[in-house]
């Protein structure tokens, strides 16, 4: 069948726009008189119903589709109806009543902060200004939203009190050396305070920067801190010297050691040869006593003035005999000065003289 531009082709969907305008203006039309013997007319078309009811349809649609949302992992959703309170952290979708419910969402795994810069008293009474950080997240959301009304501001009052109640127990050179054992405490404390409050967060780090003090101080401290560097290079100076001496004593003792050992190899026999020199001597001394002293005696003498230039002397005369005039065949009785002995002398003829020597003086008187 050929087309016919001039009539519109049917539609499946009523034409909403015509719709609209007619149902407006039948409801903005004053109503005419209804004659007498015909039934009544109906003030509203019948198809403006079905208009109406499709345009609460959508606007429940919209409102439907609204409510709903995702739940991405590491979130969670707090849904406050009525006074009620409904948790939600399962990731996923899920739906809520807008406009009669409310729908709070945080962020589990961000990393908020807290920045202030506070003026302290250390406990020297130094005055100074300090920059404060810390870093928390959100653990629990229901107690994060609605156990306090500005959670900036009470984190703020908790880390002011615990600020100066540890900074006004430490001195101030204390205070600028290392800080992470404060940093360490200040966490802690913080953490138990909000864990006391139920707060809801958990404090990640603490960061103490750009420590200032007044003018009048800064010289004092620098003069402080080139004493400091002194004594720590006096101190290095002294254990690298501790260290070379301790070397050094430790080698002397090796040394000293060894030769000790070396010595109790050798004494050990000797001793042995000496007693058993001793126990061969120990027969004929049993013998003749006497004349086995005497013996003994000038060997003695022999090993002792073998190798020195002596002056021996009598107490019971008035002769002092040089050592050099006992020499074999000479007159013990001269008292004229002769050359002394040299080493090359032979110890035999020394003690032959000094024999001859003490029988003329024992003849004398």
């Amino acid at each position: 069948m050929a087309w016919n531009p001039q009539k519109k082709p049917s539609q499946g969907l009523p034409d909403l726009e015509a719709h609209l305008k007619k149902f407006f203006k039948n409801l903005f039309k004053p109503q005419q008189p209804t004659p007498a013997g015909q039934p009544e007319q109906p003030k509203v078309p019948v198809k403006a119903w079905k208009v109406y009811g499709a345009i609460a349809v959508i606007l429940l649609g919209g409102w439907g589709v609204s409510g709903a949302y995702q739940i991405q992992s590491g979130q969670q959703v707090i849904v406050t109806s009525f006074g009620h309170i409904r948790e939600n952290s399962n990731p996923g979708w899920h739906w809520y009543a807008r406009f009669i419910e409310q729908k709070y969402s945080v962020d589990t795994t961000q990393a908020l902060s807290v920045n202030l810069t506070e003026s302290l008293v250390s406990k020297d009474q130094a005055v100074l200004s300090a920059e404060f950080s810390m870093q928390y997240q959100i653990t629990n959301a229901k107690q994060y939203l609605f156990n306090v009304s500005d959670m900036q501001g009470v984190l703020q009052q908790i880390i002011e009190a615990k600020l100066n109640q540890d900074v006004g127990s430490l001195t101030l050179a204390q205070l600028l050396g290392d800080n992470s054992s404060l940093e360490q405490n200040l966490q802690q404390q913080i953490q138990q305070v909000c864990d006391q409050y139920n707060l809801g967060v958990s404090v990640k780090s603490i960061a103490i920067q750009n420590i200032q003090v007044p003018d009048q101080v800064q010289g004092v401290l620098n003069s402080l801190q080139g004493a400091q560097q002194a004594s720590q290079n006096l101190q290095s100076q002294a254990q690298s010297q501790a260290a070379t001496e301790l070397q050094t004593a430790q080698t002397n003792a090796a040394q000293i050691i060894a030769q000790a050992q070396a010595q109790v190899v050798n004494a050990v026999p000797k001793a042995k040869q000496q007693v058993a020199e001793f126990l061969a001597i120990l027969p004929a001394y049993q013998q003749n006593p006497q004349v086995t002293r005497e013996r003994l005696y000038y060997d003695a003498m022999e090993k002792v003035y073998g190798n020195a230039h002596v002056i021996i002397v009598d107490t019971n005369s008035a002769v002092n005999l040089p050592a050099g005039l006992l020499q074999a065949g000479s007159n013990p009785s001269q008292t004229a000065s002769a050359p002394a002995l040299t080493n090359n002398q032979s110890s035999a003829a020394q003690t032959s003289a000094y024999a001859r020597w003490k029988e003329a003086q024992a003849s004398e008187s």
